[in-house]
């Protein structure tokens, strides 16, 4: 620029002196050089407030934020996601569900389109798990009751990984049988980290800054129900945890955007302390600046289908685990923070086998925690698995003799001086595997009140919704129901104890499911959301037998409660049909 205005100035005959020429100079390069500094400073001014904010702690941008939302509501908002079990990039469905042997093909199942038409009987695609989270973003953007974090309940790999590996498998001609190919262990355990570090990818790309606290399912394992406990698949937990960081973390790009929840350590030290116990076992705890705690478990170390091969092993771990459950809930309980347990198998009874979840031994210890002196503790208890719309809720009972003599060194004298209720949300899946419609929920909780609502959102019309059992998608995720509007479940207020918990509410809501008749109207709503499609299944739930079978599986907690339930509630319905009608 000052060349060209002096070339400019020559050719008209500029009259100015030497000494002008040379301040005009001056002045001309120093504005220049102003107006460059400012052009390049712009921007940095923009972003720095921003930059500054993540760069000094992600827990000041949480404190705010919930500071704010506890001001006006008084309500922790929360989200939890359910069984994603996302498909390979490479696979192709072809309608087989985890328990079939067939090899059934269909080719709707081929197209690669989030339709719930187009994936029955087949695992998450990953435009069906992008449309979930794009919804779950603009309720985290624009929804009056934002979430704050997200909760994953585990089984983020598809079912049948082997199954689909089928470019990538060794051959043997000496097989009984004939050729049979079968994918080797480590190639079916590195396609499920890949499926992993994909989920954690979507996630974050469009969840930047969210926090997500994953735990360990089934499917999460090297295979299916294998315990990493031994040998060199013990490094499962550690590869595992470097995937999982960048959710539980924010998932922040820089690498100094790094930030831990908690306010109170720094980033290394918080990743330290999830790293001690997740690599030992796959659990973990994380402290958040709203005084809560989230107590993420990995319940398979606790269930009878888990395998192992080494029972010692698998045993110190697994009572270590409840020891540590143990000092987590007394740490919050002592400095009054309340917490909230994540898990993916839930306690009691699997109504499809009839068969107890976990090992009797663990399951009483567990409710004797969770419905004795920490019952006011916990405000949330929230598990997966079961891909199906239900609850648990199980009552602490000093004469069935829980726990079992060798935990009262754990569990201490509040073992059986303590009577209460505890609950259980088991959540629907985002997989639509056996026929369900893809669901998620935003949860509210009231902290001070121990009290709890969720609003469901589903994929599209779901068949059992339309009047002729079939509509066309929508594309998107839309409002399903309210929990308490459904099963008209009032919100009182007031101080803990002088008014029904929500454990209260749902041990109310289950004995009248069980003692209800099957065709009557509060169990036509349950059913309605248990199977969401119309189906043979689903006509099986407003048969007698199968009212009973799911109805006393809300209570039970062993084998031998199941069964007496039963037994109690065929006899009951027995004399109500032999009983004249006046």
């Amino acid at each position: 620029m000052p060349g060209l205005i002096s070339m400019m100035s020559l050719r008209a005959g500029n009259p100015f002196t030497t000494k002008s020429r040379a301040s005009s100079s001056v002045i001309i390069t120093m504005i220049t050089g102003f107006m460059r500094f400012f052009i390049v400073l712009l921007p940095v001014l923009m972003v720095l407030p921003a930059f500054d904010a993540r760069w000094s702690s992600s827990s000041l941008q949480w404190r705010g934020q919930n500071e704010v939302k506890r001001g006006r509501s008084k309500l922790l908002v929360i989200g939890v996601i359910g069984d994603i079990h996302l498909r390979l990039g490479h696979s192709v469905c072809d309608g087989t569900r985890p328990s079939s042997g067939s090899q059934k093909s269909s080719l709707q199942g081929r197209v690669a389109v989030p339709l719930i038409s187009d994936s029955r009987q087949c695992d998450t695609s990953e435009p069906l798990l992008t449309s979930a989270l794009k919804h779950y973003s603009r309720l985290r953007l624009r929804d009056k009751h934002r979430p704050e974090f997200l909760l994953l309940l585990g089984d983020n790999v598809m079912h049948n990984v082997g199954l689909s590996l089928r470019k990538h498998t060794s051959c043997d001609d000496a097989a009984p049988g004939g050729r049979r190919c079968q994918p080797s262990a480590w190639t079916i355990a590195l396609a499920s980290l890949a499926i992993e570090l994909k989920v954690t990818r979507l996630l974050c790309k469009h969840l930047h800054g969210h926090h997500a606290f994953p735990v360990v399912g089934n499917n999460d394992l090297p295979t299916d129900w294998l315990l990493p406990v031994y040998g060199r698949v013990r490094y499962w937990y550690h590869s595992l945890f470097l995937i999982w960081w960048r959710m539980i973390s924010g998932c922040w790009t820089r690498r100094h955007d790094v930030h831990a929840p908690s306010a109170s350590e720094s980033v290394q030290a918080q990743r330290n302390s999830v790293s001690r116990t997740f690599q030992l076992g796959g659990f973990y705890t994380v402290e958040l600046e709203d005084n809560v705690d989230i107590v993420a478990l990995n319940t398979v170390l606790w269930c009878r289908k888990a395998r192992h091969g080494n029972t010692a092993h698998w045993r110190a771990i697994a009572k270590y685990q409840l020891y540590w459950l143990r000092h987590c809930l007394q740490k919050s309980y002592s400095s009054g923070r309340k917490v909230i347990i994540v898990g993916h198998v839930t306690p009691g009874i699997n109504e499809y086998g009839m068969q107890p979840t976990w090992y009797e031994e663990f399951t009483g210890a567990y409710i004797s925690l969770m419905a004795g002196m920490y019952r006011h503790t916990v405000i949330g208890q929230f598990f997966g698995h079961f891909h199906r719309d239900s609850f648990r809720v199980f009552r602490k009972q000093a004469i069935l003799g829980y726990p079992p003599m060798e935990y009262s060194s754990v569990l201490g004298p509040e073992r059986i001086s303590s009577i209460g209720t505890t609950a259980m949300f088991l959540s629907p899946s985002i997989s639509p595997i056996y026929g369900n419609c893809p669901t998620y929920r935003i949860f509210e909780i009231d902290p001070a009140l121990s009290t709890t609502d969720y609003v469901q959102y589903r994929y599209g019309p779901c068949p059992s919704r339309a009047a002729n059992g079939r509509t066309q998608d929508t594309g998107t995720f839309v409002r399903d129901y309210q929990f308490t509007a459904l099963y008209n479940i009032s919100s009182s207020s007031g101080k803990v104890g002088s008014h029904p918990t929500t454990a209260d509410h749902l041990y109310t809501l289950a004995t009248q499911l069980q003692k209800q008749s099957p065709r009557s109207a509060l169990w036509r709503q349950f059913c309605s959301r248990y199977y969401v499609e119309k189906s043979s299944a689903m006509d099986l739930c407003f048969t007698p037998a199968m009212h009973v079978t799911i109805s006393c599986a809300f209570t039970s907690k062993t084998r031998s409660e199941y069964s007496q339930c039963i037994l109690h509630r065929t006899l009951s319905k027995a004399a109500a049909a032999k009983a004249p009608k006046h």
